[in-house]
């Protein structure tokens, strides 16, 4: 339903709080057994997730639920720095884009580059509501 192209994923949630920290606790185990058992204990997983200081707010307690560490960075360099072998994941908090050094492309792009997985809680977006025939479908625009 929601076309993504090749190599992307959604996840549905009954809000974004639980999709962050699901999200984020299905990046850390994959479908490894025990992993899922032991969060938020990530002894043998990759245990950092990285952000932009300016995309800092209140649901980092989601990602820190599943007992990573946030790397905050400013820059690219700091980025490119922090990336190690314990890096889990890139957040981006899309209503922070404009605050960001780093954008929303840039941030997707440099994610790829890495091979590292990215999330973008796009919660706070607004959503136009279309008609599409006799249907009424909310569709992000």
């Amino acid at each position: 339903m929601l076309k993504l192209p090749d190599g992307y994923t959604a996840l549905v949630t009954s809000g974004a709080a639980a999709a962050i920290e699901s999200g984020l606790a299905g990046i850390l185990t994959g479908n490894n057994e025990q992993f899922i058992r032991q969060i938020p204990d990530l002894t043998g997983m990759k245990s950092e997730v990285i952000i932009q200081k300016s995309h800092r707010n209140p649901f980092d307690h989601q990602l820190r639920n599943t007992g990573i560490k946030l790397i905050v960075i400013e820059s690219r360099d700091e980025l490119r720095q922090a990336v190690n072998e314990r890096t889990a994941m890139m957040h981006f908090s899309n209503f922070a884009n404009a605050e960001g050094q780093i954008k929303v492309d840039e941030w997707v792009k440099l994610a790829k580059e890495f091979k590292i997985p990215c999330m973008n809680d796009a919660a706070a977006d607004t959503l136009r509501f279309r008609t599409f025939g006799t249907m009424r479908t909310w569709a992000m625009t």
